[in-house]
């Protein structure tokens, strides 16, 4: 009697086992790959949604164009996209953009990032901006080249170095018709300016 209880524990142990052993080795695999088959399925449908959104996804992009004083420019982009609605629209990062001027000078802008209009050539700089002629450089946050006011406009934490100033500045804004250039600070503050001799 004994050894009855013992082989139908034995039967019951080795069913078991093979039981574990059948879910270990052939259920949950498959649970696990229809897992994996859903998480795929939600990343095919983020990058759909993150394409529908830019529709056109560019790299090391460049456009040419002239000014409203037909002073001529080159931007240039590493990335770019424009969006499906708005396909004159273009966004970019790590920009930069050359400026050649009638009167020989030569004005080079880099930011992280930037917008360009294609219809109207105006361009936008955003984050870590610096501007130079080869002699002056500036640094801000915000710098706008708007081409259809013949306008530029540089703002927020503005530094202009010189070989003869320090200067620092909120905004800065440069008529290029008519050569005027206006220098402010936000809130009636007084500008912070350095000669050097």
């Amino acid at each position: 009697m004994k050894s009855d209880k013992n082989k139908i524990l034995q039967i019951i142990l080795l069913v078991f086992g093979l039981m574990l052993i059948a879910i270990t080795y052939f259920l949950y695999p498959q649970s696990k790959q229809k897992k994996i088959e859903s998480n795929l399925d939600k990343i095919e449908e983020k990058t759909a949604e993150i394409q529908k959104e830019h529709t056109n996804v560019f790299e090391n992009v460049e456009y040419k164009g002239f000014d409203a004083n037909n002073n001529s420019f080159v931007i240039s982009a590493k990335n770019a996209h424009t969006e499906e609605n708005n396909a004159d629209f273009i966004y970019m990062k790590g920009v930069k953009s050359t400026f050649f001027f009638k009167d020989g000078r030569v004005v080079v802008i880099t930011s992280e990032t930037g917008t360009y209009d294609k219809l109207n050539n105006d361009i936008s700089f955003q984050t870590n901006i610096r501007i130079t002629d080869g002699i002056d450089t500036i640094t801000a946050d915000n710098a706008d080249f708007l081409s259809s006011k013949s306008l530029a406009l540089i703002y927020n934490n503005i530094e202009y170095n010189s070989f003869r100033a320090l200067l620092k500045a909120d905004n800065i804004r440069y008529d290029l018709q008519e050569k005027i250039l206006k220098i402010s600070m936000n809130d009636d503050k007084k500008i912070k300016m350095k000669l050097i001799k």
